[in-house]
């Protein structure tokens, strides 16, 4: 749940490859295929057809996005997520147990 609060909050098919977006994608995507979503969020993500051109503002971090590669920005991010989550004290591994 927690995960929500670093979407954007708008202009989503222009922000595909930022790094919290795509990690929610995928945890979403496999979340309902595994029938395990206990949340309701309205994610629908659409067509990029559909997505307005114009309406999207040029700002500094979008145009920095836009020339750094994917596996930097993943980088980044996870690098980050360690950094904040250490100086709470928050422990980010975990297993996985499939039953």
């Amino acid at each position: 749940m927690h995960l929500l609060d670093f979407l954007p909050a708008a202009h989503w098919h222009h922000q595909l490859g930022d790094p919290l977006f795509a990690v929610f994608i995928e945890l979403h995507a496999f979340l309902a295929a595994a029938g395990k979503l206990q949340a309701t969020v309205d994610f629908e993500l659409g067509s990029p057809a559909d997505a307005p051109v114009d309406d999207v503002p040029l700002t500094l971090g979008r145009l920095i996005s836009k020339f750094t590669p994917a596996f930097v920005q993943r980088s980044l991010a996870a690098k980050s997520i360690r950094k904040w989550s250490a100086a709470k004290g928050h422990d980010l591994s975990f297993t996985l147990d499939f039953d």
